[in-house]
């Protein structure tokens, strides 16, 4: 883990440095190849072979080929360092982390390659067991199975380098640029002349074979701040959609309104509740026929004397009587005693 830098300012150095290591190659591939697309009339003096050998960013024993070996192979012990922190997560129950063991051995192999041109030997296998060469003088035979592992390797690498964005970017980027160069060197000049054709094709791999190792520098570095516990967590930012608020705002108005609604009916009840009582109370003391009863020698009772709306009952004996103050507090408590 001390060989993860966790200083943003360095992974951006090594990455800016990386670029500029690249135009240097490309530059010495200039230098020394321009003489054969110089014009004939005043051609530059040609270089050494051995320099020219030594400096051209397309051959399998140059410098160029020892950086792209050297930066794969760093990339692949990056992979592997991600798969010995990864494997302690606990929350992987998927094993999502075996995914960086076989990148690790992928780009190894790919760092191999690169000076050993194993894809070359892979070639001349297939042609001679098959004695077909295909379409491309026999590229499709190893083009073919490294688009398919590099396709599903890289799918699940992005699946779970989608933590850290800064990583997976990068390594988008590298798969696409990659991607040109490859193209590029596989149809040939088509739009320039054969030096800038050239540069073109192995500028772009090896920028893409860079910002590989940049990628897993980056995931590298997120995986041990991760832990570690020195990863500071993303704040989460809370969106109110317009439909959502309004759609609140009217739920809170039916709920007021059948508050409202709630106090309305309970009051209701309640009266209804009183009538109900006072109904009751009336009932029972009223006497249920008062032909039977001998108002003349008998005073009428307080409930007799009581009819609807509050006025006073007339008597045998004749004349209107009124309820009084206190007869009024007794029949008030009267009905909420029934109550």
């Amino acid at each position: 883990m001390d060989l993860v830098p966790r200083r943003r300012l360095w992974l951006n150095v090594i990455a800016v440095g990386g670029l500029f290591v690249i135009a240097g190659l490309l530059a010495g591939h200039w230098a020394t190849h321009r003489a054969d697309a110089a014009s004939p009339v005043a051609p530059p003096v040609a270089p050494p072979a051995a320099l020219a050998r030594t400096l051209d960013v397309l051959a399998s024993d140059s410098l160029a080929a020892w950086t792209r070996a050297g930066m794969l192979a760093a990339a692949a012990a990056m992979a592997m360092l991600v798969y010995v922190v990864r494997r302690h997560r606990t929350d992987d129950y998927g094993g999502g982390y075996r995914v960086w063991l076989w990148a690790a051995a992928w780009m190894l192999a790919m760092s191999a390659d690169a000076v050993g041109r194993l894809r070359d030997a892979w070639q001349a296998i297939w042609i001679a067991e098959t004695a077909w060469t295909g379409p491309g003088d026999g590229v499709l035979w190893w083009a073919v199975p490294c688009l398919l592992a590099a396709a599903t390797i890289g799918v699940r690498l992005v699946l779970d380098m989608r933590e850290c964005r800064v990583s997976t970017v990068w390594f988008c980027a590298a798969a696409i640029v990659w991607t040109v160069g490859q193209a590029l060197a596989a149809i040939g000049p088509m739009f320039a002349d054969r030096l800038r054709w050239d540069l073109a094709a192995a500028g772009c791999s090896l920028a893409g074979q860079w910002f590989l190792f940049v990628a897993m520098n980056w995931h590298a570095r997120h995986v041990v701040l991760d832990a570690s516990g020195e990863l500071r967590a993303r704040k989460k930012k809370k969106k109110k959609l317009r439909g959502a608020a309004a759609s609140d705002s009217g739920e809170g108005d039916l709920t007021t309104l059948s508050a409202a609604a709630a106090v309305a009916g309970t009051a209701a009840s309640a009266e209804s509740t009183k009538r109900q009582a006072f109904r009751a109370a009336t009932a029972s003391t009223t006497p249920t026929a008062t032909s039977n009863l001998d108002t003349s020698k008998s005073p009428p009772t307080l409930a007799a004397k009581l009819t609807f709306g509050g006025r006073a009952a007339h008597d045998s004996a004749g004349g209107a009587n009124q309820l009084s103050k206190a007869e009024r507090k007794k029949l008030k408590r009267e009905i909420r005693r029934a109550a």
